[in-house]
């Protein structure tokens, strides 16, 4: 198991296109995917929960993902976020 925390570092809250980029490639992991935004736990696959939780400035996200597969789904994930978002890990 693996995580990866990281503070978002812009004013604006997350966008429907980031939260359905999120989302895909959270469906497509193999390994188990969470996400806790805050204190508030969210399935990472599903936009709809993605966009009910604020993800706004100074909000502290934490991704974990246990599998064979982790550190590869990590990866992704990470990428995704830092293509969309300001974020400083």
């Amino acid at each position: 198991m693996i995580f990866k925390e990281f503070k978002v570092t812009k004013e604006n809250t997350i966008h429907a296109r980031t939260a359905a980029a999120i989302s895909s490639i959270c469906m497509n992991c193999d390994s188990r995917v969470e996400m806790t935004i805050g204190q508030n736990s969210v399935n990472p696959a599903s936009i709809y929960e993605i966009m009910a939780r604020p993800i706004i400035f100074d909000t502290i996200v934490t991704i974990t993902c246990d599998g064979e597969t982790e550190e590869e789904d990590m990866n992704k994930i990470m990428a995704c976020l830092r293509k969309y978002m300001e974020i400083a890990a």
